[in-house]
């Protein structure tokens, strides 16, 4: 190979890259510029836009795991009682990981409630057990099918219901804002299957001669963002039969996951569930990160991912923890797909 051809490569290879950057930017640009004309379709949320205020980590105690929780509490600086949104975070994250999405909700009248469960990479290089990220992802395909692993993720997520009384006293801001009558469960990936377990997801462990549940019946509606799909660590499709309370599934055209987790996979629930109230969404060109808001921000994706993911789980909420006609209107309307610019494919019943 001479030297001459081998330039002439780096060059083709180089403007291959710059080429595909453009048309990226070109892509972000375009999307961008079409949600502009949609306005009129996006939701007015019940409540709000309120001022914020978070207490960013109070730490509560379970001992009957004798584990100490680290929890991030967001509520709006404003009067009266509101619903509770439990969310869980996806594996290696933590309670600070989706600040934008909390806060949108926080906004719109609702006091969120975000735990560090134990996979959490923050925590684990704080308490000296690993030492970088990538040696923190190494156990994941491990972890994520750990049965234990699930329970007390399930579990911290109840222990965080149970402690409300404990969380209005610790942060006096929420003091009296906490609507018990009125609880939600999110998650994204891995705290989707946490949400998804709560809801009544049935697994039956390795060894184990029937399924398990692990439901919490004080949720009264579910989002579920990347979950999972059947036939994976003791789900089977029968699994989701005794899920009922009102669901909300998203996922994107590039959420790709492990063990070769994809999009349909992720969106089949919706058919196995026995919810009345049930929606699937899944937004093109949709990454796993999409849930984030980190691509978003990056500004490597359409913003309008992003915003339609605030605006359709808001309106989820809305529907079905404030018991709202509008909101439920908005969810069977075309207006949701309209203020996406197409990007959104949303099922219904």
């Amino acid at each position: 190979m001479t030297l001459l051809f081998r330039r002439r490569m780096v060059i083709l290879c180089v403007v291959a890259i710059v080429a595909a950057v453009v048309l990226h930017r070109a892509y972000i640009f375009a999307a961008n510029h079409g949600a502009k004309g949609v306005e009129s379709s996006a939701y007015r949320a019940v409540a709000g836009p309120f001022e914020t205020d978070a207490a960013a980590d109070i730490v509560l105690h379970d001992s009957q795991r004798t584990k100490d929780l680290h929890v991030k509490v967001t509520y709006p600086k404003a009067d009266g009682k509101f619903p509770v949104i439990v969310f869980s975070h996806g594996f290696g994250g933590s309670k600070d990981t989706y600040a934008s999405l909390t806060q949108y909700w926080a906004a719109r009248g609702y006091v969120v409630l975000q735990p560090t469960h134990d996979d959490s990479i923050a925590q684990r290089k704080e308490n000296g057990e690993i030492h970088g990220v990538m040696q923190g992802f190494s156990t994941l395909r491990e972890d994520i099918a750990d049965p234990v692993a699930w329970r007390n993720r399930t579990r911290d997520i109840s222990f965080v219901i149970d402690s409300l009384d404990e969380i209005e006293r610790r942060v006096p801001g929420s003091a009296g804002k906490m609507d018990r009558a009125r609880i939600g469960a999110g998650g994204h990936s891995f705290g989707a299957l946490t949400t998804e377990l709560l809801g009544g997801l049935t697994f039956t462990p390795p060894g184990a001669s029937k399924p398990e549940s692990l439901a919490d019946r004080r949720i009264s509606a579910l989002l579920v963002l990347s979950g999972a799909g059947p036939r994976q660590h003791g789900v089977t499709e029968t699994s989701w039969e005794n899920i009922t309370a009102p669901l909300m599934l998203m996922t994107g055209t590039r959420d790709m996951g492990v063990g070769g987790l994809n999009p349909d996979m992720r969106i089949k629930p919706y058919e196995l569930v026995h919810s009345v109230h049930k929606y699937a969404i899944v937004l093109d060109r949709g990454s796993h990160m999409t849930f984030t808001g980190m691509p978003a921000k990056a500004g490597t994706e359409p913003a309008v991912l992003f915003e339609t993911v605030e605006v359709a789980s808001t309106a989820f909420w809305d529907a079905y923890l404030k018991s709202s006609e509008a909101a439920e209107t908005y969810l069977r309307s075309p207006s949701l797909v309209d203020f996406s610019g197409g990007k959104a494919k949303l099922t219904t019943e």
